[in-house]
């Protein structure tokens, strides 16, 4: 009983895509009408057309920040005691980037973060220690 069913409706289905013209894609028909609509529905696409617009959107990069931005920023830092911040903040007044140029404030800030383990700042204590030396000296 079931596959008396199930061919019925397969063979309604079928005529049903060959009377509304889908089937056969044009005015011409076929010459076994009903394998035509099947033939075109298992028709698949070789390839799926890929899309143009991105799946995600661009990731648009802030705006670079000024020099007294970024001392402005590392001072906060610093003041929670960042070691990092501190030692990078040093080096901005060690030559003057963003901040006035003051090297007594680049050793304090140095001193800070060597006491922390910062190498680098603990190394820039040293280079300000001989160049304050040289000056005093008078090379």
């Amino acid at each position: 009983m079931r596959h008396i069913l199930m061919a019925a409706a397969v063979s309604a289905a079928l005529v049903f895509a060959a009377g509304c013209g889908c089937g056969s894609g044009g005015s011409e028909e076929p010459a076994d009408k009903s394998e035509a609509p099947v033939q075109e529905a298992a028709k698949v696409p070789e390839t799926i057309p890929a899309t143009t617009e991105p799946a995600v959107a661009p990731v648009v990069p802030a705006a670079p920040k000024t020099p007294k931005e970024v001392a402005r920023e590392l001072a906060r830092a610093a003041a929670r005691g960042d070691a990092k911040a501190q030692s990078k903040l040093g080096d901005m007044f060690y030559v003057g980037r963003g901040v006035v140029r003051d090297r007594a404030e680049a050793a304090r800030l140095y001193r800070l973060a060597a006491e922390q383990g910062d190498v680098h700042a603990a190394e820039m204590l040293k280079e300000l220690a001989v160049s304050s030396k040289k000056a005093s000296e008078g090379k």
